[in-house]
């Protein structure tokens, strides 16, 4: 990974020597401002994330961004940095700025110090990078590596990383979103002493008022691409969130939030700023343009995953580019306000998201099945279909159903949950638990699997608003792979839900009715997420087999036909199983056949990661090398409904049934005793 610096510098060139008009890249800033922006628009196909926006920022000022997530904060944060260029207008920024992201995206094979020198060609670089980390309180930590530090130290680091470079303008991307609570109150205090010292102008981008009127002395609230107010904190940091001024600024914030949308929902001093409105994606979804697209959203989601796979963390900051671009409504009906995609067209974008970081990817796909379902459609109440759709359409909200539980486990192999939803005069009120709920840090919706508390029990699904009270979610999620699905516990004490939020409950004991289409849509998005896995690890065998020289060969390992033959065995795995994919995706397989695509696919993935793991060795299986977090990831293919048994025992049984002698059959055959 490179360093904010090289990535401006490298893209620079690219720009120039591609010809493109000047003023739309950042240029130097007068004396006196660390930014001035004027009438900037940046479009993403016919998606206007930023709107003819207007800015300054004041040299050593320190200014706080608030805004729903996807309303373009981080558009605007990249376009300053000079990594995205702006459609129109003109961005003026000083020669010297550095960035700090919610994850501190540390190379792990350099120790600290080379992680805060990366990139820069200066005299005695290990004691300026010495200087840095003793600034952070890190000066005993320059010789370890990566993996040994906590989250808080590594985020340490890369501030150090950023202050060595001695910014005039310091660009925050949510740095302390990923921390615990504690460790989070330590880096307020150190961003604010590393502040006053130095004096840079900074720039964060939070979704937390109490952070913003903690460290900012100027608050900007962002709605629709465009400044929608402009609040300046009276008392001088630190400044205690129970203080009366700071309280006052928050209700100021919330107040001017309010205004700007017509959206309900929980108040704004909870310090979770809710989505921004934004369109469905204009985009030709089968043109090359919208490919390079979804390549550049691979190599985006990819730089931060390896972090988010050792920290178990949440990536949130995907699901706001992702609804930045008008892809989490992907799947929406285009009557609703979405993007109508085909199967082919969500497997295509499920995969890109999976080869950056896949986790990210099975939370999305949880969002499109629900709103590709013909089932959901037919059966839910039409207000409540329409609010969900417009949620995901508006606000990216996510949707999935929460159905294992502790005792039971998957539903999938029959019984009834011990989740009750009790029927009394203003409502359901559901108690119980589930577990493994993927996405549930970020899931607006939850479709939870239960039965009434009727002498003759109805099964199905409630849906529930994940901020209606008596949610609680126990964070026990730390599984060997996928660890940034945030799959935890959560608990439901007495949750009251509308009677007509039984959106699709039957009587206990009937046969549950398919949906054939759906298990088609399932089976497909599944199997995208983890050939896509595969594929990340095929690519870092090719490259690492190309690039490894043995001393005692001369050559690369590559021009070796031991290794040829098993990249070539790979890769007609993966052959295998894109030909099943896009068949599938086609309608060319027919429903009853979806779940034997599945676990072809999912198996042949898992063989191939296989390989590349058995070819590699030892090094393979090290913490920092990819290789070893690919086939952690590949293995979670076997978990998902249904598994293999199952598959093979339901084919199995068709097969035997197509043998039975049909009524018209008058073939007798022989018997022996």
């Amino acid at each position: 990974m490179q360093t904010l610096s090289h990535d401006l510098a490298r893209l620079r060139r690219q720009t120039a020597r591609a010809a493109q008009p000047a003023a739309f890249e950042p240029a130097q800033v007068p004396p006196g401002a660390a930014v001035r922006a004027s009438g900037v628009t940046k479009r993403f196909g016919a998606n206007v994330v930023l709107d003819d926006l207007h800015l300054e920022i004041r040299a050593g000022e320190f200014v706080a961004l608030l805004g729903r997530s996807g309303c373009g904060k981080t558009t605007l944060l990249r376009a300053l940095a000079g990594i995205d260029r702006v459609t129109s207008g003109t961005l003026q920024v000083p020669g010297a700025l550095a960035a700090a992201f919610q994850e501190p995206r540390l190379m792990p094979w350099k120790r600290a110090w080379r992680n805060v020198t990366l990139g820069l060609k200066i005299d005695a670089p290990r004691e300026r990078a010495r200087q840095a980390l003793a600034e952070v309180g890190l000066a005993h930590r320059e010789n370890a590596w990566p993996a040994t530090l906590s989250g808080g130290e590594a985020q340490r680091v890369a501030l150090a990383r950023a202050l060595v470079r001695e910014p005039q303008l310091l660009l925050l991307d949510e740095p302390f979103a990923a921390l615990d609570a504690l460790t989070r109150i330590r880096m307020h205090a150190l961003i604010l002493q590393l502040w006053q010292r130095h004096r840079p102008a900074v720039l964060l981008v939070t979704h937390d008022v109490d952070e913003a009127v903690l460290l900012a002395d100027r608050i900007l609230v962002l709605e629709a691409g465009r400044v929608a107010a402009d609040i300046a904190v009276d008392e001088p940091p630190p400044a205690a969130p129970s203080a009366p001024g700071s309280r006052a600024c928050a209700a100021a914030c919330s107040d001017c939030w309010a205004s700007s949308s017509t959206r309900g929902g929980p108040d704004m001093s909870t310090s979770v700023l809710r989505l921004p409105s934004v369109t469905a994606p204009a985009y030709d979804l089968d043109s090359l343009a919208f490919a390079a697209l979804l390549a550049d959203l691979s190599r985006e989601f990819g730089a931060g995953a390896a972090a988010h796979d050792r920290a178990g963390s949440f990536p949130h900051e995907n699901f706001d580019r992702l609804h930045e671009l008008g892809l989490v409504s992907l799947t929406v009906p285009r009557h609703l306000g979405g993007g109508g995609a085909t199967l082919a067209q969500a497997a295509r974008v499920v995969a890109a998201v999976a080869r950056g970081e896949p986790s990210t990817a099975l939370v999305l796909t949880m969002t499109y099945l629900h709103h590709a379902s013909s089932r959901n459609a037919a059966r839910w109440p039409r207000h409540l279909l329409e609010r969900v759709a417009t949620d995901t359409v508006r606000d990216g909200a996510l949707v999935n159903a929460l159905r294992v539980e502790p005792e039971l486990g998957t539903p999938a192999r029959g019984g009834l949950p011990a989740t009750t939803a009790r029927r009394t005069p203003e409502g359901w009120r559901i108690s119980g638990r589930k577990i493994y709920s993927t996405g549930i840090p970020r899931l607006t919706w939850l479709a939870v699997w239960a039965k009434s508390d009727d002498a003759e029990p109805l099964v199905g699904s409630w849906l529930v608003h994940r901020d209606t009270p008596g949610i609680h979610v126990v964070e026990t999620w730390d599984h060997l792979g996928m660890r940034a699905t945030g799959s935890h516990e959560v608990v439901f004490e007495d949750v009251l839900v509308p009677l007509d939020h039984a959106v699709d409950v039957g009587p206990a004991g009937a046969r549950a009715e398919l949906d054939p289409a759906l298990l088609l849509w399932m089976s497909v998005l599944l199997s995208a997420i983890y050939d896509a896995v595969a594929r990340s690890a095929r690519d870092w065998l090719a490259l690492w087999l190309r690039e490894r020289v043995p001393a005692n060969l001369g050559a690369p390992l590559s021009s070796l036909p031991r290794f040829q033959e098993l990249l070539g065995e790979i890769d007609t795995l993966l052959f295998s199983n894109r030909t099943l994919i896009e068949s599938a995706a086609a309608g060319r397989v027919d429903a009853a056949d979806a779940f034997r695509v599945k676990y072809l696919v999912t198996n042949q993935a898992i063989a191939a990661v296989q390989k590349a793991v058995e070819l590699i060795g030892n090094p393979a299986l090290a913490r920092n090398n990819p290789l070893e977090r690919h086939y952690r990831d590949v293995l979670c293919s076997r978990i998902h409904t249904p598994q293999n048994d199952t598959i093979l025992v339901n084919a199995g049984k068709a097969a035997f049934a197509a043998l039975a002698p049909q009524p018209h059959d008058t073939t007798t055959h022989a018997t022996s005793t």
